[in-house]
């Protein structure tokens, strides 16, 4: 494997395109959602407040908001974000560097978010429940374009 981030987020987007598209054909006007339907998110009512609050939906609906996230990035930049889920870490042989993401599990796959952590935050554990807030940014990395939550945050998870 020459890069493995480029196969990773090709996997990923392979798997968020064609998961989402084998539910039905036509779903019901009631269900179908826009990009900005995310904007309405409930705000949650402990821990700091975010323009995105996705600890209180359900599983599957926050992997759609995930989705949205990643399918139109620059509607959603700057914008603080709150989700939980669980800790993904992997190696970035290219970079040198260790990743973490929040991995959402969904019907049709799981979802990833990456953040970076904020300085001073100790980075979670592996395959632990985290709940992550941070500010959703897009960096250039290659030709590449990579979606995170920057200067992330972990309130105290329980143990």
């Amino acid at each position: 494997m020459k890069n493995p981030i480029r196969v990773l987020l090709c996997l990923c987007t392979a798997v968020l395109l064609t998961g989402c598209a084998a539910r039905r054909a036509s779903p019901p006007a009631a269900e179908t959602q826009t990009p900005d339907a995310v904007e309405a998110l409930p705000a949650a009512e402990t821990g700091p407040a975010a323009e995105l609050d996705l600890t209180g939906l359900s599983d599957s609906a926050a992997f759609r908001a995930v989705r949205d996230l990643l399918l139109f990035p620059e509607r959603y930049t700057g914008r603080t974000v709150k989700v939980s889920g669980v800790c993904a870490v992997y190696y970035d042989e290219a970079a040198d560097v260790y990743r973490y993401a929040c991995r959402l599990p969904g019907a049709d796959g799981d979802a990833l978010l990456e953040f970076l952590p904020a300085d001073g935050e100790r980075p979670p554990a592996p395959d632990r429940a985290i709940t992550v807030f941070g500010v959703f940014d897009l960096s250039a990395e290659g030709p590449f374009l990579r979606c995170a939550l920057r200067d992330a945050r972990l309130p105290a998870q329980g143990a």
